[in-house]
């Protein structure tokens, strides 16, 4: 084998390589982008509480919200002790289970009346935790 075709072996390994290489980059970039992308554009739903003010008396109210970009189905909600409310003693959110929450859709829920005191005592005397949406 003369110089011209060693040369010629190394050059085309090296070519070889460096293909393979900027293939598997390649790849490595595209599922990082895939990833980056679904996770920017998941559903972000979130359970909170608000106030209002009717009158004299202070209203709490339960709302779940999307802050996510694409829509999400809400399997269960789960408190850790039965949460009503304080009006009607019926619980809050039950049968929710497979409904469709779209990007920026919100529920509420009346959870409380007279929050400040001002009436009826407090119905709820320790928080609750919600823990699965």
């Amino acid at each position: 084998m003369d110089t011209k075709d060693k040369i010629q072996l190394i050059t085309s390994i090296v070519t070889a390589t460096t293909s393979i290489i900027a293939i598997i980059i390649s790849i490595r970039s595209l599922k990082a982008t895939k990833r980056s992308i679904e996770s920017a554009n998941r559903p972000n739903v979130v359970a909170y509480l608000t106030w209002d003010w009717l009158d004299i008396n202070l209203r709490e109210y339960l709302v779940i919200k999307n802050f996510g970009k694409s829509g999400a189905i809400i399997t269960n909600i789960i408190f850790s002790e039965p949460w009503k409310n304080s009006q009607n003693q019926q619980p809050i959110f039950d049968h929710m289970d497979g409904y469709y929450i779209a990007p920026n859709q919100k529920f509420s829920s009346l959870a409380e009346v007279n929050t400040v005191g001002a009436g009826p005592e407090r119905a709820r005397k320790k928080p609750i935790t919600i823990h699965q949406l």
